[in-house]
């Protein structure tokens, strides 16, 4: 079972994962890292969590788990052998919510934000909803956002109540042209559902993390511990 591999050359690169047999595709690093500090720490992320011969079915939760902190972590660890700063991917944003709140740069740098990009008619993204409000409850306090994103052709109106029926208490933001609306484009999404992190500095961090791996990975961007 493939756990990941490197993408990239000289001074750049990505780490991707796939996370046992879900086949999620994280890609843990999106801006420049000292290539040799980065391909020494993927190395040891790989041997801790590639696990042993048992079945993906039964290794999936837990090599998903510390998969996720172990990619938050060595994000850390590399970032001071950056290039340079990145630029903060919320300095163009201006967004409104259902709720009429308005989130620019200045509501988000200096949170870990956890973007969700869904549709109402995307069965996968509604069997995430439970976890997304786990995670919603129990970091909402802590400096973490949770704004879900909804690309849906839906009127405001039905959105609402679709919202309401499903007791989603998180704030949203509505993309009636779905992926070809600005917040998809400006995150490269085509397709969902789709999650982006984003740490306090307002760099991406993770993308496609789900379930385990998720709460992991925020677990570790707030300084928290592992349950």
């Amino acid at each position: 079972m493939r756990i990941g591999r490197w993408r990239g050359g000289g001074s750049r690169g990505q780490l991707e994962a796939d996370q046992g047999s879900e086949g999620i595709e994280a890609v843990l690093f999106t801006a420049p890292v000292s290539w040799p500090k980065a391909r020494t720490v993927g190395a040891s992320l790989w041997k801790l969590a590639a696990g042993g011969p048992a079945s993906a079915r039964r290794q999936s939760r837990g090599m998903s788990r510390w998969l996720g902190f172990l990619g938050a972590l060595t994000l850390s660890l590399v970032s001071a052998g950056a290039e340079e700063p990145p630029a903060s991917v919320w300095q163009d944003v201006a967004w409104t919510d259902l709720a009429g709140r308005q989130w620019t740069r200045a509501e988000l740098e200096g949170r870990v934000v956890l973007l969700d990009f869904w549709a109402t008619w995307c069965a996968p993204c509604l069997a995430e909803l439970p976890h997304l409000e786990e995670l919603h409850e129990r970091y909402a306090d802590r400096g973490f956002v949770l704004l879900g994103v909804a690309l849906d052709t839906l009127d405001r109106r039905r959105l609402r109540s679709f919202l309401h029926r499903h007791d989603v208490r998180w704030p949203q933001v509505h993309e009636s042209r779905g992926t070809d609306g600005e917040a998809a484009r400006a995150f490269g999404v085509e397709a969902v559902p789709s999650t982006v992190l984003v740490d306090r500095s307002g760099r991406v961090v993770a993308r496609g993390f789900r379930g385990p791996a998720l709460a992991a990975a925020v677990d570790a961007l707030l300084g928290l511990h592992l349950d």
